[in-house]
């Protein structure tokens, strides 16, 4: 059984700017807005909504009331989001401040959304550390990096393309994750100071979803 584009809703939450290197801002504020735009441009006829939390609005808590409202909504039967935070190990920086994401996901988990969340692909450094507890708060499957991230100009619009050609999120990823990119961009965030480099994207859960795959525990 498939889901169709009217049964799917995509969630993106996007704040870059308040936290980080200060002498990056002017990067950060370029890859937090053309990250929207970009997923807008290669996702948007691919769900029935696209909603989206920038700036000021990206807070923990609106993120989970805005995944609940989605999840809810009448005819939903798959949610997907795409993170771009700052994040540490086992932690992500929302408007609001730091969250850990094992308690980001007991907040997910008590809404009891198992049924309708499916991908969450994350672009926040140390993604890769975050990825489990997502999949524990419901979401059949979640990635990101292994630590630093620094290859989104390439593994950003490429995974989300392939996604849209109904791929498998396995294929997505190692479409993603071809080495030699991860290799020129990780040598440059070198360049720039930026220590414990490593683009390279994992995956917990469900390897073999694709955009029209019900989502499974």
């Amino acid at each position: 059984m498939s889901v169709s584009a009217k049964e799917r809703r995509l969630l993106i939450v996007s704040n870059l700017t308040d936290f980080g290197r200060p002498e990056l801002k002017w990067l950060y504020q370029f890859i937090s807005k053309s990250s929207v735009a970009l997923a807008r441009l290669i996702l948007g006829l691919s769900y029935e909504e696209v909603s989206v939390l920038e700036g000021g609005d990206a807070t923990s808590h609106e993120f989970v009331d805005r995944l609940t409202q989605l999840s809810r909504c009448e005819g939903t039967k798959a949610v997907d989001v795409l993170l771009h935070l700052h994040g540490g190990d086992r932690v992500l920086w929302f408007a609001d401040g730091p969250m850990s994401t094992p308690e980001l996901s007991e907040l997910i988990r008590r809404r009891k959304l198992s049924d309708r969340l499916r991908l969450l692909y994350s672009t926040a450094c140390y993604g890769g550390t975050h990825a489990q507890d997502f999949v524990d708060a419901g979401f059949c499957t979640a990635s990101g990096a292994r630590a630093t991230n620094a290859n989104a100009a390439h593994d950003y619009s490429v995974q989300l393309g392939t996604w849209a050609l109904r791929r498998t999120y396995a294929q997505a990823l190692r479409a993603g994750n071809k080495k030699i990119f991860c290799e020129l961009y990780d040598g440059l965030a070198r360049r720039m100071g930026f220590e414990d480099v490593d683009s390279r994207k994992i995956v917990k859960g469900d390897k073999e979803i694709t955009i029209g795959s019900l989502p499974r525990p």
